[in-house]
């Protein structure tokens, strides 16, 4: 998953990343991402209880999530039914279908601009949609996309 990382910091996307429940919900806490992207099959649980716990926040209850996994869709599916802010692709990504998805979920103008424009991580504030509720919480503008993995390495204490 260190090229679906790669690939959102090069489109623009602020990305934190956790490899566990416990650190999914740690990131998810701090970050208050605008989207979370969750492999199913989770160490410590399933994506589908990470999901069910952000939901259970009240930052979290319009979170849109995608789901990737190497299931079957027919099985994730009854796993983690589909609704209007959830989402779910196949293992390995097409980076085609998750731009699609991103752009419908997030809407057309947190599309990253030209990759040569700006900086990696960075997109002009003209189209970019804040990555958090509030501008307290995120003054840069950014989008965040919450990469929970368990590809991931566990992120070094702070």
């Amino acid at each position: 998953m260190h090229s679906l990382k790669k690939h959102l910091v090069e489109q623009g996307y602020k990305v934190v990343c956790a490899s566990d429940g416990y650190g999914a919900m740690h990131a998810f806490m701090e970050s208050k991402p605008q989207l979370i992207i969750l492999e199913y099959i989770f160490p410590g649980g399933t994506g589908g209880d990470v999901k069910d716990m952000v939901r259970a926040h009240e930052d979290g209850e319009d979170v849109p999530v995608i789901f990737l996994s190497a299931l079957p869709q027919a099985e994730l599916l009854t796993k983690v039914p589909a609704d209007s802010n959830i989402r779910h692709l196949s293992k390995p990504v097409d980076f085609t279908d998750l731009k699609a998805v991103l752009d419908e979920l997030l809407g057309a103008q947190a599309a990253a601009p030209e990759p040569d424009a700006y900086p990696p991580g960075h997109l002009p504030p003209s189209q970019a949609r804040p990555a958090f509720d509030s501008e307290e919480r995120d003054p840069s503008g950014d989008d965040t996309v919450l990469d929970l993995d368990a590809d991931e390495p566990p992120a070094p204490p702070r």
